[in-house]
């Protein structure tokens, strides 16, 4: 059983180095990833792996990038096989014998947004949260809670720092007590491949939990990536480490894995998905299962204003002695985002 979960693992950090994927850019932003079968003079011929073969009028589509050769058809009836990789532009394509990096495109700036709260540049996408939680498991209260998020994306890197906390008290006496961190850097490898570094710190008093700290670094791959969807998976090894209010400690080498997903529904509503397994690669028995499923909605769009909805499971298989294994927190906040 441990040898299955460590190749688990391995296998999720190491797939999308054996994966090949062929691009291509719509005039509309969209992008298609699969295998482009046929270049004609009328279409372009793709498959992918979720929604099979499609044809595609070459009117509409912007660029091309292969990874393997692909066979073109000319308008005189001669066919040829060559790799096809974006001009400098990023309008249009050329023909290479051997596969050639993508040049860098110019990137349109994001407009400036005109909320009269702090604003720190197009590139950040900042989020304050104060709201309150029911939570249910170990413990049945209502808390509040706030969090802070910075977030920095620009091909080819992309930052997050998030800090969270909670607090609550029934009858007089503390119920809840938590405070976590947790930082995470990506950097592209291709347009779907990156690798990526994170660390993440947590203090939990319901859980009787002094500190745990877990440190990870490893591959990612992009299942779909468009402006508005995004899909990715992440996995490596690392390093775990957890002390409980009776001073107990433990410390292991430990792997995790990872799945995003991130939906921009339209200008104002957002949902996002994040779900996490951290494993000890010594005791394949103590892991550890999060998810966060949130919704973000945006009430005033020039102030920043907004509402958020989000619902945390957290399952812990090696919990402090008198303590379950599972607790989960529905949150309900007010945001500014700056």
């Amino acid at each position: 059983m441990r040898i299955s979960s460590l190749a688990a693992i391995t296998a999720l950090s190491f797939a999308a180095v054996a994966a090949v994927a062929d691009t291509v850019t719509l005039r509309n932003g969209d992008k298609i990833t699969g295998t482009i079968n046929e270049i004609n003079p009328t279409s372009i011929v793709v498959t992918t792996p979720y929604a099979g073969k499609l044809t595609i009028e070459r009117t509409a589509v912007q660029t091309l990038l292969s990874e393997q050769t692909v066979r073109i058809s000319r308008p005189d009836g001669t066919t040829d096989t060559k790799f096809v990789t974006p001009v400098a532009t990023g309008a249009g394509w050329r023909e290479t014998a051997t596969f050639e990096t993508p040049p860098s495109v110019p990137r349109a700036e994001k407009p400036t947004r005109t909320s009269r709260f702090l604003y720190i540049a197009p590139d950040w996408q900042n989020q304050l949260v104060i709201g309150f939680i029911n939570r249910a498991g170990n413990d049945e209260s209502t808390e509040f809670v706030g969090g802070l998020t910075f977030h920095y994306e620009r091909k080819p890197d992309e930052f997050q720092l998030r800090f969270e906390g909670a607090y609550g008290q029934s009858n007089g006496a503390q119920t809840a007590g938590l405070f976590q961190e947790s930082v995470i850097y990506r950097r592209d490898i291709t347009d779907r491949l990156y690798w990526f570094v994170e660390q993440d710190a947590r203090y939990d008093a319901v859980k009787a939990i002094s500190l745990e700290l877990n440190a990870f670094a490893g591959l990612g791959y992009y299942l779909y990536r468009t402006d508005d969807l995004k899909i990715d998976v992440r996995g490596g090894p690392g390093y775990t480490y957890q002390q409980l209010f009776d001073d107990t400690e433990t410390s292991a080498v430990a792997g995790r894995a990872a799945l995003r997903f991130a939906w921009a529904m339209n200008e104002r509503v957002t949902i996002t998905q994040e779900f996490t397994y951290t494993s000890s690669l010594e005791d394949v028995e103590d892991f550890i299962f999060r998810s966060e499923t949130a919704a973000n909605i945006k009430l005033d769009t020039e102030r920043g204003l907004g509402l958020k909805l989000s619902f945390v499971d957290d399952y812990d298989n090696s919990p402090s002695a008198g303590k379950k294994s599972n607790d989960t927190r529905l949150a309900v906040a007010l945001t500014l985002d700056f």
